[in-house]
């Protein structure tokens, strides 16, 4: 490392000096091919001692880096040079003959994996073309290395452009290449896992482009679909650690019931995340081939059969399981909690089953659809059977993983079928999926708010909208917005609290921003008998008043669509809603205050124009007493805390008329 302290400070001597015409050009590509050599040397020497994965190899290569970046920019030509004439072709020509080390390589194939950052410095893209030949043809991802195999797959994905358009003859030596034992028959299982993904896009890359011609493809395709059939199988997949973390089950790490790498017959196990890529590669395949579409469901049919069938044997294990959980009491606490790990461990195969159908639905995309091949059913008949798993006697954990996985495929369907087919399903799904359950808890709240986002923006102008989502928020906002306080206040963890709140406010501002505010309080301030939410509504109401005085930007205030809206509220809607609250709990002096601040409140936004509303319309039609400036007074100045006034305040509400 302190080479390449000198080395970089060398490098800026240069600079400086050919800036100022002190050195000719010829000596500073002397210069730079020297240093560049001692470099590539010490990476050798770097790799001959120590592992990709250990801290000094990342930290050296780095520092490698930035200073093959400032050779680049100094003298493009006398590295590029030097990587060609010195590194890249000799080793890919020779590897077979010559005694090359695997550092050798390693360093050969690394700089000729970093020259694709720095494409707008390379002059001769010939050259660049024919290194790119030769590392095909050369068969240098034979050689009987992990890191070596691992680059070869990392470059043709760097320069997949060029298998796209003049080297497109190569095509089918890389395609192999990808399915035999240097790709997904690799005994490495990191090779296999990188591979699953880079495969599924350089596939995606190749048929989407245009050079790609309608007969290759069919044949190539009609190839893979034959090679890849093994890796379609359920019971190839092993639990990994990664994809026990992301499901936030990583303390089933040591679980006997998990499926171990060891325990598969197959010989080229894949984890449960590899396994998405190869779903969704060979959907999209099928999707893309020139079969007839009555074929492409016949196809997509049989492949979603085997996940249904399986997603079938596991709901059965799961359904036993609860049973015995509950029909019997345990003295043996151990046994009692290895049936709930038990099941746990099943719901999180059941969660990769349903994760493989969403994965399938990438494969689509605006010309390619769902509906032109005609397999709506497909899915939707998934999400029937995906959400019948949801039970309200599961514990929160292992609710949350079905939810989880669930709710993911919900979001891939609302993308890719249309609104006449998703809209109708979608109250009862949520009504199941989220709020059916004796125990929400709030990472069922912080998921259910994304799928609103999703789902208000999209469908707002929709009349299936207005005729079947509409009314269901309007049902469910007050008991939602009850849950959010009540967990609010319940939990202990700062972070979990902090997020909550986060995710509240992100959905009253998608209310507000969809225009939806006004039924809820409607529903939650004038036609709800409950008096919590009555309060619940009023805290909102006033939450949102204090977002708007004191957190909106000028500008926002002054958007016309957002003080439009807003002023509307207060005159059509909260003025009323905040009088008919206090009338309903006259009894209850905390609601009444609560009411009269939220409508004191909304002077700081309408001004003197609220005390002109209140007199002229609000007191004359719903006040049945004789119309003076006194019951203003009352109601909009009056000092809350004295006993009189509430006395005041109490009596004129009780004069108040409620229109039926």
């Amino acid at each position: 490392m302190k080479v390449h302290t000198f080395t970089r400070d060398y490098i800026q001597w240069l600079k400086s000096s050919s800036k100022e015409s002190e050195l000719n050009p010829t000596l500073i590509d002397q210069k730079v091919t020297v240093l560049f050599s001692i470099i590539v040397e010490s990476n050798k020497c770097l790799s001959r001692l120590y592992k990709p994965e250990d801290d000094f190899f990342i930290e050296f290569r780095k520092s490698s880096k930035v200073l093959f970046d400032n050779l680049m920019l100094l003298k493009a030509t006398a590295v590029l040079n030097f990587v060609w004439n010195k590194i890249v072709f000799p080793t890919l020509n020779d590897w077979k003959t010559s005694s090359l080390s695997y550092s050798d390589i390693e360093v050969a194939l690394y700089y000729f994996y970093i020259i694709g950052e720095n494409m707008s410095l390379i002059s001769d893209m010939k050259r660049l073309e024919d290194s790119v030949e030769l590392l095909v043809t050369s068969s240098i991802s034979m050689f009987p290395h992990p890191v070596t195999q691992s680059f070869y797959f990392d470059l043709i994905f760097r320069y997949e452009k060029f298998f796209i358009t003049t080297l497109n003859n190569l095509l089918s030596q890389i395609i192999i290449s990808f399915l035999d034992e240097r790709g997904l028959r690799n005994s490495n299982e990191k090779i296999r896992a990188k591979v699953c993904k880079l495969f599924n896009k350089f596939i995606k890359s190749y048929i989407k482009s245009k050079i790609n011609t309608h007969d290759q493809q069919q044949f190539f395709i009609e190839d893979i679909l034959k090679r890849i059939q093994d890796f379609l199988e359920l019971d190839i997949v092993y639990d990994s650690t990664e994809d026990l973390i992301e499901h936030d089950l990583e303390h089933l790490n040591n679980s006997s019931f998990l499926k171990r790498k060891n325990a598969i017959k197959f010989q080229f196990p894949l984890s449960a995340s590899d396994h998405l890529h190869i779903y969704e590669t060979v959907t999209f395949l099928i999707i893309s081939s020139h079969y007839e579409n009555s074929q492409k469901r016949d196809l997509l049919k049989t492949l979603f059969s085997r996940v249904w069938e399986k997603f079938n044997f596991y709901k059965e294990e799961s359904d036993s399981l609860t049973n015995f959980i509950n029909q019997n009491g345990f003295s043996d606490a151990l046994n009692k909690n290895n049936l709930y790990e038990k099941r746990l461990v099943t719901h999180f195969h059941l969660a990769h089953l349903i994760n493989l159908v969403a994965a399938s639905s990438k494969s689509f995309s605006t010309i390619n659809t769902i509906k032109s091949i005609g397999v709506q059913n497909l899915y939707l008949y998934s999400f029937e059977l995906f959400i019948k798993s949801i039970n309200n006697n599961f514990d929160a954990k292992t609710q949350l993983v079905l939810q989880s996985s669930i709710r993911h495929y919900l979001h891939r369907l609302i993308v890719c079928l249309s609104e006449d087919e998703m809209i109708p399903i979608l109250p009862n799904a949520i009504q199941a999926l989220f709020l059916s359950s004796s125990q929400i808890n709030s990472k069922s709240l912080q998921e259910l708010v994304p799928l609103f986002n999703q789902i208000i923006p999209k469908y707002k102008y929709s009349w299936l909208f207005q005729r079947d989502i509409s009314p269901f928020l309007d049902q469910i906002f007050p008991p939602l917005i009850a849950l959010f306080f009540k967990l609010i206040i319940e939990t202990n963890i700062e972070s979990e609290k902090i997020n909550l709140q986060k995710t509240y406010f992100s959905f009253l501002s998608l209310m507000s921003t969809n225009r939806l505010l006004g039924n809820f309080f409607t529903l939650g301030m004038i036609h709800s008998e409950e008096a919590q939410i009555q309060k619940n509504c009023c805290q909102v109401l006033n939450q949102l008043i204090e977002i708007y005085i004191n957190d909106l930007s000028e500008s926002k205030k002054q958007n016309p669509l957002v003080k439009t809206y807003f002023i509307g509220l207060i005159y059509d809607k909260f003025i009323l809603a905040c009088l008919i609250t206090a009338s309903k709990n006259i009894n209850d002096y905390q609601t009444i205050q609560e009411s009269m601040n939220c409508l004191r409140q909304f002077r700081s936004i309408v001004g003197d124009d609220l005390v002109k509303v209140v007199q002229q319309k609000i007191v004359p039609e719903y006040f049945q007493v004789e119309q003076n400036i006194d019951l203003i007074n009352i109601l909009l100045t009056s000092d809350l805390s004295m006993k009189d006034n509430k006395k005041q305040i109490k009596q004129a509400l009780m004069h108040f008329k409620i229109k039926t």
